[in-house]
Parts: C-alpha cells; structure tokens; sequence
C-alpha cells in the first residue's frame, strides 16, 4: 500500500500528511517530519536525518528505535 501512494504522488505530483507513531514508514514516505510530544514539536528531521536513523531529541530517538526492532 505505502509503495502504491508513493508511486501515486510521483505520477500525479501530490502531497501527503502522515500521521504515524512508526518512524520506519515516515522514513519511507517522507522527505521531512516533525516530531510531536504532548502537542508540541520536539524535533524537525530531514529526508538524511530520516535515512539515517539521527534524531536530535531524545524522544525522537525512543520512537525510532521503537519502530525498527
């Protein structure tokens, strides 16, 4: 399904919001995202931060450990 969307915003040039708690599939998904905690933003990353697992707050950090075990 997640490939089927991608290869749909490539063809049709579209734009999505994701909302997930697994930081894998907005690794696939994404070139940016921002981090919430609470109802407020703890931490931007971009599409390297993204690919290479780096995080620059600890919660971001839990969620992608979290989410590649």
């Amino acid at each position: 399904m997640l490939n089927l969307l991608s290869d749909l915003r490539e063809q049709q040039e579209l734009t999505y919001v994701l909302v997930s708690h697994d930081l894998s599939v907005i690794a696939h998904m994404c070139d940016r995202a921002l981090v919430m905690k609470d109802g407020v933003f703890v931490d931007e990353l971009d599409k390297a931060d993204l690919e290479a697992g780096r995080t620059h707050s600890d919660y971001s950090s839990v969620l992608f450990q979290s989410s590649f075990l």
